[in-house]
C-alpha cells in the first residue's frame, strides 16, 4: 500500500547565485529588500525543527513588522477559497494568540512577482516530482539573515479536491511549512507529520513552535 506524503519536497533557494536542494538547479537573483532580523543558531523548539540557510546555518523565518505578509492565491483556485482562508489564519496570530506572525486574508490575484514578500498558492503543481508527493513548499530567504522573501506552496488539487479532510490537512501542511518549519518525523503530534494524517490544524507543539520564534520575546530579532 502507497503511503501519500504530503509534502517530501521543500526547495529552499537563497538570494543571489542560488542552489536547489533537490535538483541541483542553479541560478541568480537580486532582490533589493530591507534588513531582516537576525537568526543564529538552531531555535529552542521540539520536536520540531526550523530550516536553515546553507551558509550562515540561521533559521530560515519570516521577518516580523507592522503589516501582516500579504497572502494571494492564483484565480484558478477560487473554489478552494475558504479552505486557503482557513488553513491561513490557523498559523496566523489571529489563531495562535502567543505569535505575531500575521498573515494577511488571500486574496484572488496572480504572484505579486519574485521579490514581493509574500506568501502564495499556485494552481500548477510541478510534474516531475515523486507520485507519493501531494504538496511542497518553495521558500526564497534571504542567504545573510534567513528572513524570508517569499514562500511560495502547491498541492496536487486533482488529487485531492474532492476530499475535503484531506484538502485541509494538504493546505494546513503547506502552510506549515511556508512558516520555516520542517516537516516533521512520522508519529509527532504535528500538523507537520509528513505522512497523511488526520490532524487538520496546528497542534499545541506547533503552536509552541511558533511562539518560540515569532512570540512576544521572539527568537529572531
Amino acid at each position: 500500500m502507497r503511503v501519500p506524503f504530503f509534502s517530501v519536497w521543500l526547495a529552499v533557494l537563497p538570494i543571489g547565485c542560488a542552489t536547489s536542494h533537490e535538483t541541483g538547479a542553479t541560478g541568480s537573483l537580486a532582490c533589493l529588500i530591507p534588513a531582516g532580523s537576525s537568526c543564529p543558531g538552531e531555535p529552542p523548539v521540539t520536536p520540531l525543527r526550523f530550516q536553515r540557510t546553507i551558509d550562515s546555518l540561521n533559521a530560515v523565518h519570516w521577518h516580523l513588522t507592522e503589516e501582516c505578509i500579504p497572502v494571494t492565491y492564483d484565480p484558478e483556485l477560487e473554489p478552494i477559497a475558504p479552505e486557503i482562508v482557513r488553513a491561513v489564519s490557523l498559523w496566523s496570530s489571529s489563531s495562535i494568540g502567543c505569535s505575531q506572525l500575521c498573515f494577511a486574508v488571500p486574496v484572488s490575484s496572480a504572484d505579486l512577482g519574485e521579490c514581493a514578500r509574500s506568501l502564495h498558492f499556485a494552481a500548477v503543481f510541478p510534474p516531475d516530482l515523486p507520485e507519493s508527493t501531494l504538496s511542497f513548499a518553495n521558500i526564497l530567504y534571504d542567504e545573510q539573515d534567513g528572513s524570508i522573501i517569499r514562500a511560495t506552496v502547491a498541492a496536487d488539487f486533482d488529487r485531492v479536491r474532492d476530499d475535503g479532510p484531506s484538502l485541509q490537512r494538504v493546505l494546513v501542511h503547506s502552510v506549515g511549512l511556508a512558516t520555516g518549519l520542517m516537516a516533521a518525523r512520522h508519529g509527532t503530534e504535528s500538523a507537520l507529520d509528513h505522512v497523511a494524517t488526520s490532524i487538520l490544524a496546528p497542534t499545541s507543539i506547533d503552536e509552541a513552535a511558533i511562539c518560540a520564534v515569532y512570540g512576544a520575546d521572539p527568537y529572531c530579532q
